[in-house]
């Protein structure tokens, strides 16, 4: 990393690069701490290493090209000015601390996506997040501090959201978790005060941190009577059919009742 470092050590004048689409690897750390505003990434990129872009104060938008299936480890770490990243690649993983401190408020993530690294979105600017169905797990810490992220979307495929993934969200007030839900820490939305839907693993959600409301859709009429015990981290539990979830969401997307 610090030969690479070394390259363009003291190039405080540098705004732009442009590199020759020749150029198949790139050297982890190269780029670093460059005052860069705009850099084309070449074509035959594979992979964006590890620190590459980390602390280009100044880097404004970046293009993954398509043939990249790997975003390093702490890649554009601390890029405040990184408005926007578009994805056009095939990626299948983005490493731990990729975008820490990042200023972009969205981020397209392709349905190839199967690894997102922990701390890969640590305190930055998101506003909004889609999980692509092929990532299993929510590493730990991936979205602490993302006081601005307030419409998280977990598809189904989803197994476990580990500690601290989504604490310190303040703006973080809805989230639905699918069905394929397995694990479950109780600190992954630890400091954060999140209304929280699950159709599974329900006992295992009653002790969670940092949940306000818990909204339990069961596909039956009643719900067991042991289904409320050892509630102690939840402050508030609504008991659902499955009829009566659908009519609330087709209130809310309609804006009238049901006339079922």
């Amino acid at each position: 990393v610090q030969e690479a470092i070394r390259m363009f050590r003291n190039c405080n004048s540098l705004k732009t690069l442009r590199l020759s689409n020749k150029i198949k690897k790139l050297p982890e750390g190269i780029f670093s701490y460059l005052k860069i505003s705009s850099i084309n990434i070449p074509s035959d990129v594979e992979e964006i290493p590890g620190y590459c872009f980390d602390s280009c104060s100044n880097l404004t938008s970046v293009t993954i090209p398509a043939k990249v299936k790997k975003i390093g480890d702490y890649a554009f770490c601390n890029c405040e000015k990184l408005k926007t990243v578009t994805i056009n690649s095939k990626l299948e993983e983005i490493g731990k601390g990729a975008f820490v401190r990042c200023g972009f408020t969205t981020i397209k993530l392709p349905n190839t996506l199967s690894v997102i690294g922990g701390t890969a979105f640590y305190e930055s600017k998101l506003k909004e997040i889609e999980i692509p169905a092929g990532v299993k797990y929510i590493e730990a810490e991936t979205f602490w501090a993302c006081k601005d992220l307030s419409n998280v979307t977990i598809n189904e495929g989803m197994i476990g959201i580990k500690s601290k993934a989504f604490g310190n969200c303040e703006s973080l007030k809805k989230i639905h978790i699918p069905n394929s839900m397995k694990t479950v820490n109780i600190y992954m939305f630890s400091g954060s005060n999140v209304e929280v839907t699950v159709s599974c693993n329900f006992q295992s959600f009653k002790k969670v941190n940092g949940v306000s409301k818990l909204i339990f859709v069961h596909e039956y009429d009643h719900a067991s009577d042991t289904t409320c015990n050892r509630c102690g981290a939840v402050r508030e539990i609504h008991l659902v059919t499955m009829d009566q979830f659908v009519e609330r969401l087709y209130t809310t997307c309609l804006g009238r009742k049901s006339e079922a």
